[in-house]
């Protein structure tokens, strides 16, 4: 439809200004040119009337409105959520690393910083890394003997800080199912 009203004004414009060529006479053409420019100006007024009175421009420009309107609703609450999830995931992290810390004084470990960072994959979130700062092993000499993992005879006091770390490993690993590989501990 809007191929062929284009058409139709081009084809008007062409034999316009044909006849306007092949008329000598100024006075015809002064004439010409008026009568064509009024019937040009109701060509394009009967395409606009059609639009509004049939409702297609407003229905036009409706739709291209509400198309904006999803797509800036659906970028902001896409904002939102990764804003939520942030917040959500760091919330998280904070009460794990408060919950390790509170896990590692039961046990008897001093304990000067711990770290969680997690991330997010379809499962939900999961451990990337585990950070956890150790402060004097005051408790650990004594306890080092009731504990099950090594007996106290086993225990070569050159490696006391490996044997810390391995301890405090295996009890973060075993009460939160971390991969001892995601642990990093450090005196």
């Amino acid at each position: 439809m809007k191929l062929d009203y284009i058409k139709t004004i081009a084809v008007f414009l062409l034999i316009t200004n044909l006849l306007i060529t092949l008329i000598n006479n100024e006075n015809y053409q002064k004439y010409l040119k008026v009568f064509s420019g009024l019937i040009l100006v109701l060509m394009v007024t009967k395409q606009v009337r059609f639009y509004f009175s049939t409702g297609l421009l407003e229905k036009s420009i409706e739709r291209k409105i509400q198309e904006y309107e999803i797509a800036e609703m659906n970028h902001s609450f896409n904002s939102i959520n990764e804003e939520i999830g942030k917040k959500s995931k760091g919330i998280y992290e904070k009460e794990i690393e408060d919950d390790i810390f509170h896990f590692l004084e039961q046990e008897k470990v001093e304990v000067k910083n711990v770290e969680v960072e997690m991330s997010v994959n379809e499962t939900g979130l999961s451990f990337e890394k585990v950070l956890i700062e150790l402060d004097g092993w005051k408790e650990f000499n004594r306890f080092i003997g009731e504990n099950s993992i090594y007996e106290a005879g086993e225990v070569n006091t050159s490696h006391v800080s490996e044997v810390r770390m391995e301890y405090v490993n295996q009890l973060i690993a075993k009460e939160y199912g971390i991969e001892k590989k995601r642990i990093h501990i450090s005196d």
